[in-house]
């Protein structure tokens, strides 16, 4: 059974059913107490001079915080490059890379001066990097790994290729990461191939004869065939760039909500030549240039066409999307313009001027910019090499975090963010904006952060285990998974002849191929009559999933929430499903 049928059946016939231990109900329930739902977002803000030297020293009382224009009250303040000077002092290490290393309250007054751990994705742009600039930019970022590692950061590695391939989670080794980096091959692919046919279209423009009115005769016919068959194919070529990076778009966009759930500081690092905001405007232009009488008997305009294939709107997708995660986006921009001159005469195209390539590049770079400067980043590289690497870092060491109460916030939509710091000559750079989701938007956030990440805070004592399975007429099999937890570990409260809980719980699985399932949301009531609230004290509550799932490994993450008391459990399960389930032991 395939992966698309596997959830596909998962969607249409997920049965959910309660045990005999709670009975749920069709009936609205009225809300037995009301509580306050505190959310904090911290925004990391990096304050530096004219000469762009951090500036240090800064304390709460130095910061103003607006959202959409009225003041904001900072709550909690950390001053990373502080903290880590501390630390490093007193001979403390950092928090350890563990996924269930403790969190750091920083406005504690009597605990060692910990510095919280940022969460560090590299993700490569892996058709992007041209062969030249592949092994030196490897070996840099190696160096940059070790040294992350070292400071108790978190890192992932993700490759974009023909696919999003997570090649090094956050719960992995990180000593393992380097040597992996080093061992990447360069792939091939689509880029490749419509770098072809851009190229092909440069060359046969370079070689046509710039078609003329007074023209006649054979080889204007011929050349002026040329010139009109060239426009349609820039304009196929546009839109398979324009599908191309659009689905990148699109994969990056998903990549950076599944980062939501993660807790703590959390910076993209995109390694790659950019995102085409304008595909194939540089072709068009160099088109409209060369044949002007031709394009203006065709009606062609290159604003007209840029528009036509651009994808701005996506862009501002990807900026948003990273802005409700919290997710602050860094370039290190892994081409040069200089080393077009260089890819032209390989590939017989001339780079004089403000060439296609040149626009290109151009374009790229410009999107890039708008990407980082608006979820709080920067772009770093152009030929720097190492120290674009290294900048990286000490980025990554001097930031001041304001956390503040976004609780009145939380209605999924987008809030502007202005900081003011009261100190003459400094530059500020944060992100602009941020959203909040709904309690149950992030409740979901939470459950994929513990799939797709092994983010685990069991706090009520879940249990997620594999009750039974059974072959499903059709193929595949009907698997029951259970949460279990300790009825001690639920708030009960009277109401008449019971003691009345209210549980809220989210699932998800993941197959072996990285496809998961969307996540199943159930309320869960509990009604224990009174006379037997202290038998029940010492029992376990259940709920039971019927999924409809194929044989293999699946992971599956729980996320449980206390309606009564505001506390949340996070649980992961490794779940055997078919014939590996029933194998002997022997073959296990």
């Amino acid at each position: 059974m395939s992966v698309r049928r596997i959830l596909a059946a998962l969607l249409a016939t997920a049965v959910l059913s309660a045990s005999a231990s709670a009975q749920r109900t069709t009936r609205e329930e009225p809300r037995l107490v009301d509580l306050v739902d505190v959310v904090v977002v911290n925004l990391e803000v990096w304050v530096t001079d004219r000469q762009g030297i951090p500036v240090a020293g800064l304390k709460r009382e130095d910061f103003e915080l607006r959202v959409d224009g009225k003041p904001v009250e900072v709550s909690n303040f950390l001053d990373m490059a502080a903290r880590r000077r501390a630390t490093a002092e007193l001979g403390g290490p950092a928090v350890g890379s563990g996924s269930d290393a403790p969190a750091v309250d920083p406005q504690a007054t009597d605990e060692p001066p910990l510095v919280p751990p940022s969460h560090v994705v590299i993700y490569l742009d892996d058709e992007s990097i041209r062969p030249f600039a592949r092994r030196p930019l490897l070996e840099d970022l190696t160096a940059f790994v070790r040294d992350q590692a070292s400071r108790g950061n978190r890192l992932m590695l993700v490759t974009h290729g023909a696919r999003v391939q997570v090649r090094h989670r956050f719960q992995d080794d990180p000593r393992a990461l380097p040597h992996l980096l080093t061992t990447l091959e360069e792939p091939g692919g689509s880029v490749r191939q419509l770098e072809a046919e851009r190229d092909f279209i440069l060359r046969t423009m370079e070689r046509t004869v710039v078609p003329s009115p007074n023209q006649t005769g054979i080889r204007f016919e011929f050349d002026l065939e040329d010139a009109r068959t060239l426009l349609p194919r820039i304009r196929g070529y546009a839109q398979m760039l324009r599908e191309q990076t659009r689905a990148r778009l699109a994969s990056m966009s998903s990549f950076v909500s599944s980062l939501a759930g993660i807790q703590g500081a959390k910076v993209l690092v995109y390694v790659g030549e950019g995102i085409h905001a304008y595909p194939a405007d540089g072709l068009f232009r160099a088109w409209e240039e060369r044949y002007p009488a031709l394009a203006r008997q065709e009606g062609m305009s290159t604003g007209l066409e840029a528009n036509r294939y651009g994808l701005k709107e996506e862009i501002r997708e990807l900026v948003s999307r990273a802005n409700a995660s919290l997710v602050s986006i860094f370039t290190l921009d892994a081409g040069d313009r200089a080393n077009f001159t260089a890819i032209g005469a390989e590939r017989g195209t001339s780079t004089s001027g403000p060439t296609p390539l040149v626009v290109g590049r151009l374009d790229q770079q410009i999107s890039m910019q708008e990407i980082s400067s608006k979820t709080g980043g920067e772009v770093l590289g152009v030929g720097e090499r190492f120290g674009a690497v290294q900048r990286l870092g000490e980025q990554l060491e001097a930031y001041y975090s304001l956390g503040f109460d976004a609780a009145p916030f939380a209605d999924g939509r987008e809030r502007r963010v202005e900081v003011a710091v009261r100190r003459p000559g400094v530059r500020l750079r944060y992100r602009p904006a941020f959203t909040v989701q709904s309690l149950g938007e992030r409740m979901k956030e939470l459950t994929l952060a513990g799939l797709l990440y092994q983010r685990r805070n069991n706090r009520l004592g879940v249990e997620l285990i594999k009750e039974s399975e059974w072959v499903r007429e059709g193929g595949g099999y009907l698997v029951r998974l259970a949460m279990r937890m300790p009825v001690v570990n639920v708030t009960l409260l009277p109401r008449g002849e019971v003691h009345e809980g209210r549980l809220s719980l989210y699932l998800a699985v993941q197959g072996a191929s990285g496809r998961t399932s969307p996540v199943i949301e159930q309320p869960f009531p509990i009604r224990i009559p009174n006379d037997a609230v202290l038998t029940a004290l010492g029992q376990q509550v259940a709920f039971t999933f019927d999924l409809a799932l194929g044989a293999g490994e699946w992971q599956a993450a729980i996320t449980v929430r206390d309606e009564l008391a505001g506390a949340v459990a996070v649980e992961t399960a490794t779940v055997t499903v078919g014939e590996a389930a029933r194998a002997p032991a022997s073959r296990q």
